[in-house]
């Protein structure tokens, strides 16, 4: 049995709806993407995007995917063949290689000149991808031609939050209109199709395709650096460019740099400070008391620079610190580099010597119960662990 999809547009006084009937048998879902409609000349008519999109759905349920009456990227197709070995060596109980029909075509129409569209929430990766390419240009550097920033609702941000989407919007186009970079806004329930620690890479450039008639090439902040990579991740530099097709390249951009020295960069730039979003308990601010809140004022900790105004805690305690969370093997190392410079830099070094009693903690769970709750670490456990480090270390 295979999925098969079908694709119509609605059309609003303000709004093109992009409605993707996914069935196989008699079951049906509705996957869809709603773009203001001064975006609606930015559209592909290519089945590229959806593809992207339902991949992962149709690689668990390890059946083919159907799309008769659209064009296919040939390009997309052998690339995607890749992407699924990739995955299913990564995940060989829950992912499957299937076949990809369609109508293919092995050169589709591409904007006439080189065009970019960057991902944008006001994190650090985001944000430094547009530093580096807008901002930090030097002649020995040739930045990607980036003419847009993507900011998607139903991601970090739930659907059903639309006022706090709104407001969130306002605050990163303050960002984006110091760049002269225009943001093009999306709506999706795609979070809904997959697993999104595997998803999340094809969800995001799934949306930036859907703009394939204006830009030729998506562009993801690296989630991790080179040294210390981490697989299987959704959005990493090995898979994320098997997601390219001749028509719309995808770059993993700006693994060359750790947290602490994309933050070392950023932190010169006033209006990145005034307006940086990382927080993962609340989308409005910066709580400061979350793990990455607190690693990220770690981070301007070590560099000897003030912590923004944005994060609504800004203190640093002996508390927070030994009751961090972060006991997997990316996490581990990009605490220890944290903690090696400020230790040697830092004019708050007693910071670091509780950050490394942290570590030694961390490392330990990690040895005894990580294997066991890594692939779902709930608020309970995390909560539980918190109290069992913070009691040790009192």
């Amino acid at each position: 049995m295979s999925i098969r999809l079908n694709i119509q547009r609605e059309e609003t006084k303000s709004a093109i709806k992009v409605v993707v009937s996914i069935t196989s048998g008699q079951k049906e879902r509705l996957l869809w993407y709603e773009v203001p409609k001064k975006f609606e000349s930015y559209l592909t008519q290519s089945a590229d995007p959806y593809v992207r999109a339902i991949l992962f759905l149709a690689m668990e349920a390890n059946k083919n995917i159907e799309i008769p009456g659209l064009k296919l990227s040939g390009s997309l197709v052998r690339n995607l063949e890749e992407f699924q070995r990739a995955w299913s060596k990564w995940k060989p109980s829950r992912y499957n290689v299937v076949h990809i029909e369609g109508d293919i075509e092995n050169s589709p129409g591409r904007p006439v000149d080189d065009a970019a569209i960057s991902t944008f929430t006001g994190g650090v990766d985001s944000s430094f991808t547009l530093y580096m390419n807008l901002l930090k240009t030097t002649k020995s550097y040739l930045p990607y031609p980036i003419r847009s920033a993507i900011f998607v609702h139903g991601f970090d941000i739930p659907l059903s939050e639309k006022r706090l989407f709104d407001s969130s919007t306002d605050e990163i186009r303050k960002v984006t209109h110091e760049l002269q970079v225009p943001l093009v806004t999306l709506r999706t329930n795609l979070k809904e199709f997959g697993a999104w620690d595997d998803i999340h890479a094809s969800a995001i450039i799934s949306c930036m395709s859907l703009f394939g008639n204006k830009f030729n090439m998506g562009i993801l902040g690296s989630s991790h650096p080179y040294d210390y990579l981490r697989f299987p991740w959704g959005s990493n530099p090995l898979s994320d460019p098997l997601l390219s097709s001749d028509s719309f390249k995808v770059i993993n951009y700006g693994g060359g740099y750790s947290r602490l020295e994309k933050i070392d960069l950023l932190s010169q730039w006033n209006t990145f400070n005034e307006n940086i979003r990382v927080c993962t308990e609340h989308y409005y601010h910066n709580c400061g008391n979350c793990e990455k809140c607190i690693r990220t004022k770690l981070c301007y900790a070590a560099l000897n620079k003030q912590v923004p105004d944005t994060f609504t805690d800004k203190a640093l305690s002996k508390r927070k610190i030994l009751g961090i969370v972060a006991f997997r093997k990316q996490e581990i190392l990009d605490y220890e580099r944290l903690r090696n410079f400020g230790s040697k830099h830092s004019k708050q070094r007693m910071l670091f010597k509780y950050l490394n009693i942290n570590i030694l903690l961390n490392r330990l769970i990690q040895s005894i119960i990580g294997p066991r709750i890594t692939k779902s670490r709930s608020s309970g456990w995390v909560k539980g662990l918190k109290k069992v480090l913070r009691s040790i270390t009192t």
